[in-house]
């Protein structure tokens, strides 16, 4: 049995992943699970650009906001430009926490999840991930 320390991070598949996973909970309004998830999927299409412009190199384990500093000072060449444009708006994921995961049920509203779901949504294109058939 592998130990999971040597497992993969696959970037790309957990950016797909977790934004199905926070679109079928917001389709049960299931606002803070989908919230909390959504955050990660932008967070690892985000890695994945990163991973792409340092391969071999380890990626920075931050969440949002921190990990935008550290992407932005990757993303800023020119195969990445739409990227690095969209994390540079300033309500990209704004409000957004990872500890949001311990906040009360009604912390989340629809409209919150709505915006940071299509900043996810924009991001994972941006970073060039596509859903395999």
């Amino acid at each position: 049995m592998s130990s999971l320390a040597n497992r993969p991070e696959c970037y790309d598949q957990a950016a797909i992943r977790h934004f199905d996973d926070a679109e079928h909970l917001a389709s049960n309004q299931r606002w803070n699970g989908a919230a909390h998830l959504i955050g990660f999927a932008a967070e690892c299409a985000l890695k994945y650009a990163i991973a792409s412009l340092r391969p071999g190199q380890d990626v920075p384990h931050r969440h949002i906001p921190e990990l935008l500093s550290i992407a932005r000072k990757h993303l800023q060449q020119q195969n990445h430009r739409g990227l690095y444009a969209l994390i540079g708006q300033a309500d990209y994921f704004a409000d957004w926490t990872v500890n949001d995961r311990y906040s009360a049920d009604s912390a989340i509203s629809p409209s919150s999840y709505e915006l940071w779901r299509s900043h996810a949504r924009r991001t994972i294109g941006a970073a060039g991930l596509r859903r395999t058939p």
